[in-house]
């Protein structure tokens, strides 16, 4: 599919696949087509949703450029070629959270903002803070590359493309200012315009404590095969329906910064993320990174949320560029914990998996973040001794289970609250042994089957792939409720693919055992800006695009 994209600097037309290269001459950054020895980036683009539910990304920047250069110039490349999908993504949000935004929540952002790029100014020795300023350096030149090319009537503010660039962070940063609000005010919680979950814990008496539902999502399986001759990986996102501008990202990064230990990532992601936010990623020193979200319900954590912090999206990054094993990813990632999208991490080094051997200590390393907290430790011994690991959105370790009030929901609302007895859980325990190839694993991962299983008890939401569109709206406490909500997709590694960043992808919820999902009847109404109308598409191969193939 060509597209054009013109601006009154610029004309391109966007051919699938070709070069693109971003070039700076005399301080002026441009893109234009072709392989050019002056670029500091490359990009290859291919507009494929409507054929198989996924555009592709491949940006590849030269190691002759300094590094700063490299970074801005991967991220102005990205904005020029997908500038039209990273409009529609971002009508697609802010029609659908939080835009416009409170000052509350910009002022918020830009103190954080300006003590991220205060610190990589003051610390340009510190191996860290250099990758930090190199994910910003790609963002400002993403935003820039966008701004160039876009219309007038499609150009976002600075402000307009931090807050995308933070959605997946934004609901733990209102929730922390709204109970901020509150203890300031003194007012009781019922007055003011909180969330469910913020209603929740202002809550003075166990008995108020009223079900501020689960917003967790995703679902992972980390599976051995029978025989031990191979190792799988995989992870559903769960997320709004209208997320569903789906692009698969390829980033080779050729930094000459000693401790970058990975140079290249391949991840699922959306259009304008640097970050894959489902998330999924597989780096060029063989970790496959995957996370489910977690409830935090403790209200007197978030007073940990604060400015002096690095955000997800950056941290995410830098610990896939300078880790090339689980407890060094785990020490990066950790650092200026920002408390928001608190999540189960998961490092599998597939490196250290022998087929047909036992698998090595530090093959598995699991984390839960909460605000102020970090735990993490390794969980190989816990995947020989079971057969698998799963994730669920629910906390594994018993102190991040017990300080976020996991007890006081399970006694109050029962097993949606419990690490071993919620649906997912018992529904992975019971299928997993079944699973002996890949086949066998996008079968379980795609998995609902929410009418006939005893598990799922009537509830679309309480699969592994959920369906809240089919839910009923008038269903008595749903896991997931009615609406435009549920899994949207479907990664698959193995250890023999991850030399080459490879993985199968499906993009759309689930339509083994259910209907297809359809932008039609119902659902014409809710944000889909760019997307496919019909998502009836299967599993196709995603791998960094070869220039010489």
């Amino acid at each position: 599919m060509l597209f054009l994209l013109v601006s009154a600097v610029s004309a391109l037309v966007i051919i699938p696949n070709h070069p693109y290269s971003a070039v700076k001459e005399d301080e002026s950054w441009t893109v234009v087509p072709g392989r050019h020895a002056s670029s500091a980036a490359v990009a290859y683009y291919n507009r494929s949703c409507n054929e198989t539910g996924w555009n592709t990304l491949t940006v590849i920047t030269n190691a002759n450029m300094t590094d700063k250069e490299q970074a801005y110039g991967a991220g102005f490349a990205e904005g020029v070629v997908s500038q039209l999908d990273i409009w529609n993504s971002w009508l697609n949000y802010a029609n659908g959270t939080v835009y416009p935004a409170s000052e509350q929540l910009i002022s918020f952002i830009t103190e954080q903002d300006k003590f991220v790029r205060l610190m990589v100014q003051e610390n340009t020795a510190h191996a860290y803070w250099k990758h930090v300023g190199l994910t910003l350096d790609q963002f400002d030149g993403m935003f820039a590359g966008y701004a160039k090319v876009a219309p007038e009537d499609q150009q976002l503010s600075y402000t307009d493309s931090l807050l995308y660039m933070l959605n997946y962070e934004v609901s733990d940063i209102e929730i922390a200012l709204s109970l901020q609000n509150q203890r300031e005010s003194g007012e009781d919680a019922s007055g003011l315009p909180l969330s469910a979950r913020a209603r929740a814990m202002l809550a003075t008496k166990d008995d108020d404590w009223p079900n501020p539902g689960l917003s967790g999502h995703c679902s992972v399986l980390i599976k051995p095969s029978s025989d031990g001759q191979r190792l799988y990986a995989a992870h559903d996102m769960w997320w709004t329906y209208t997320a569903m501008l789906r692009t698969y990202k390829h980033y080779e990064l050729n930094y000459n910064e000693h401790y970058t230990l990975a140079h290249s990532v391949s991840f699922s992601s959306y259009p304008g993320n640097l970050c894959s936010g489902d998330d999924f990623y597989i780096t060029g020193q063989r970790l496959v990174v995957m996370e489910t979200t977690n409830n935090v319900m403790n209200a007197s954590l978030y007073a940990n949320v604060t400015t002096d912090t690095v955000p997800y999206w950056i941290r995410i990054g830098v610990a896939n560029r300078m880790s090339d094993s689980g407890p060094e990813w785990m020490k990066h990632f950790s650092m200026y914990n920002s408390g928001t999208y608190n999540n189960q991490w998961m490092v599998l080094d597939t490196k250290l998996f022998t087929p047909g051997q036992p698998l090595p200590a530090n093959t598995l390393w699991v984390a839960e973040q909460i605000p102020g907290y970090f735990v993490n430790h390794d969980q190989t011994d816990y995947v020989t001794k079971h057969g698998y690991w799963s994730s669920y959105n629910v906390p594994f370790y018993p102190f991040i289970y017990n300080i976020s009030l996991y007890p006081q929901y399970l006694a109050k609302y029962g097993d949606d609250y419990s690490w071993s007895e919620c649906a997912r859980a018992k529904i992975f325990r019971r299928d997993q042994g079944g699973v002996s190839d890949m086949d066998d694993m996008r079968r379980i991962m795609r998995y609902n089957e929410y009418q006939t299983d005893p598990l799922s008890q009537h509830d679309a939401g309480k699969a592994i792939s959920a369906r809240g569109d089919l839910n009923v709206p008038w269903l008595s406490q749903p896991y997931v409720p009615y609406g435009a909500f549920g899994g949207i997709d479907s990664k698959i590694t193995e250890a023999s693919m991850v030399h080459d960043r490879r993985a199968i992808a499906v993009s759309g919820p689930t339509w083994d055992a259910q209907p297809v999902f359809a932008w039609n009847e119902q659902w014409s109404q809710v944000p889909h800006f760019g997307h496919p109308t019909v998502f009836d598409f299967d599993y196709v191969e995603t791998k960094p695009y070869d220039p010489s193939s």
